[in-house]
């Protein structure tokens, strides 16, 4: 092994004279690694993680990071939409769609870590619920309002 060809420990990895004869830089390739994984789900639909560790021929650590930073800007911009949503409608967010079953505790205290943030209104953990009747949810969280008042006060509409 040659040492002037790796890096201060010695290490030597034939893919880093590849990116620096093309000025790749680590970032750009991160960039491109979450792309490709990104566009690869996009493309799938459903996969595991290990299909595409195989399929894009990319380490099952790269696969995991990529991953994980895709879900968090996920999170970032549903918590985004919920904030605009809390700041004209007063009134608890019930999520719904493909992903909510894939919702954890962790995730819930993040999104309303970041609807509170900077926001005058502030929602509570009660106030965030994850829908759990499919795609029946939207239905069912619009008809609660007539449900109550017609508990309440005996009244249709």
């Amino acid at each position: 092994m040659n040492r002037e060809k790796g890096n201060a420990s010695g290490n030597y990895h034939p893919l880093a004279d590849s990116m620096k004869e093309k000025g790749v830089t680590t970032i750009t390739l991160k960039k491109i690694n979450r792309e490709k994984v990104y566009q690869y789900i996009y493309r799938e639909k459903q996969t595991s993680k290990l299909q595409i560790v195989q399929d894009l021929q990319m380490g099952l650590s790269t696969v995991s990071q990529n991953l994980n930073a895709i879900w968090q800007d996920y999170l970032k911009h549903l918590a985004f939409a919920m904030r605009n949503l809390n700041m004209i409608i007063d009134s608890p967010i019930i999520i719904s769609g493909y992903l909510a079953p894939y919702l954890v505790p962790e995730d819930l205290n993040m999104l309303l870590h970041l609807i509170n943030e900077n926001n005058p209104f502030t929602l509570t953990a009660d106030q965030l619920l994850v829908g759990t009747h499919g795609q029946y949810t939207p239905a069912i969280g619009a008809a609660l309002h007539y449900i109550n008042r017609f508990v309440h006060e005996g009244t249709a509409l």
